[in-house]
């Protein structure tokens, strides 16, 4: 299993790409997007260090909607206009709610962790609760704006 979750946080580096193509761009990156990749880099880093079995379902989360993700922009690649990049953004807060949960019920169940563990895991938590604002703040600020009727 650790074999498994080292690769997926050598994977986060390859995310990384989204950011450098931003900036290649002549873009400036966003807080939100420098906050998360460098925070995913240092979590997982974290949990394979410290040998966090409960990543796994994590990793497997993450997999799945990142695959979701990358196929969406694959598409608008190849100048298709596929519907549901928000639904997207909502996937990826469903998922870092699902994490806090997770984290809640490891930190609060006696005997599924070691002291070591659980105490990583408010290190964890201390990324996720603000990623989770991070992202509900973009989601509402790109996708919870309704088009103003304009009357003559």
């Amino acid at each position: 299993m650790f074999k498994f979750n080292y690769l997926f946080y050598l994977s986060k580096y390859y995310e990384l790409i989204d950011t450098f193509i931003i900036l290649a761009k002549g873009r400036k990156a966003t807080f939100l997007q420098t906050y998360h990749h460098a925070g995913a880099i240092t979590t997982m880093w974290v949990g394979c260090y410290f040998g966090s079995p409960q990543l796994i379902f994590y990793v497997v989360e993450n997999s799945i909607i990142h695959t979701l993700m990358y196929s969406y922009f694959a598409l608008t690649a190849m100048g298709y206009s596929p519907p549901g990049k928000k639904y997207l953004t909502h996937l990826q807060i469903f998922q870092f709610l699902i994490g806090l949960v997770f984290i809640a019920l490891y930190i609060t169940l006696p005997g599924c962790l070691t002291p070591l563990q659980r105490n990583l895991l408010f290190v964890m938590l201390s990324y996720l609760i603000p990623l989770i604002y991070l992202f509900v703040d973009f989601s509402i600020k790109t996708y919870g704006k309704k088009p103003k009727i304009k009357t003559i």
